[in-house]
């Protein structure tokens, strides 16, 4: 939700495995979620900084529930869910760690200040910056979450 990511079919992710000795039937000790296709998110339709403002994280903060029915395709494969306490604090923290620099070379890098068509200007990056962090400070402000 933090991305708008709705295009969320097996083809776009995986969740591998970074050891390189890991017992078959045993659990992961370094699980790694890769995403190699961001194309349909931040939006919701395709790298729209004021869809991507606007776009809900939560359908519920109090309950810290989740729902991309609001979505194109009511979300893709991705149901609505409750995130626990320490999910929600494990994610603030780590996207508090990002610096307005690293923020600024991940949009800059991406060319997410260039025109996507004809029709749409540009945005500038200290715009998607903003919003980045607004969506940040929307996941690590408030109360906590409720034990599920």
């Amino acid at each position: 939700m933090f991305l708008a990511h709705w295009d969320n079919k097996a083809d776009n992710q995986r969740l591998v495995c970074l050891s390189e000795t890991w017992p078959e039937g045993t659990h992961c000790p370094e699980p790694f979620l890769l995403m190699h296709d961001l194309g349909s998110t931040f939006g919701p339709n395709r790298v729209d900084l004021d869809a991507w403002m606007n776009a809900e994280i939560w359908e519920d903060r109090k309950a810290c529930k989740l729902s991309m029915e609001d979505l194109p395709y009511g979300g893709g494969t991705f149901g609505p869910t409750r995130v626990s306490e320490r999910g929600r604090r494990f994610l603030s923290k780590l996207l508090e760690q990002l610096s307005d620099a690293q923020l600024a070379d991940l949009f800059t890098a991406a060319r997410f200040d260039k025109p996507r068509s004809a029709l749409k200007g540009t945005t500038s990056i200290p715009d998607w910056v903003r919003v980045f962090k607004a969506r940040v400070r929307a996941i690590s402000e408030g109360p906590p979450c409720p034990d599920a």
